[in-house]
């Protein structure tokens, strides 16, 4: 009994719905998927430059020293996790016997959820249905 549950802990099933918080890309003819899953909520149009003088600091601009400003990125690859899948997805109609979580629930406790053996993206389409994608966790720099 507890070899059988030690294999249910290895595979995960996590439902991502296509919002900010999720990137995706599919192929054209959807052999070939990869998940960007943002940690803590998503990246802003226009992130601010915190490097940039107030206006009132910026009145003998002529005489001062050069202002360099950085462009910073508005989003780092530490705040993504990445997976991909070379495998075509299973179609299925319903969830109603699989035990998954959602993205809120795997971002909330990393440790628990990360590392398993087998990951299953399961994406919803636009018909009522659910792709099911093997994929693995890309590797960091």
């Amino acid at each position: 009994m507890l070899f059988s549950q030690e294999k249910k802990q290895d595979t995960l099933y996590l439902l991502l719905k296509l919002d900010k918080t999720v990137i995706s890309s599919i192929s054209k003819d959807s052999t070939r998927a990869s998940f960007g899953v943002y940690k803590k909520g998503y990246p802003k149009k226009n992130p601010v430059n915190t490097n940039m003088p107030k206006r009132k600091d910026r009145q003998d601009i002529k005489n001062s020293k050069p202002l360099f400003v950085t462009k910073k990125s508005s989003l780092s690859i530490s705040e993504t996790l990445n997976f991909w899948s070379m495998y075509p997805p299973i179609k299925v109609h319903s969830l109603k016997n699989l035990n998954y979580i959602t993205r809120y629930e795997f971002v909330s406790d990393l440790e628990k959820y990360l590392y398993r053996k087998h990951i299953f993206i399961i994406q919803p389409d636009n018909y009522g249905n659910y792709l099911i994608w093997k994929s693995s966790l890309m590797a960091r720099e």
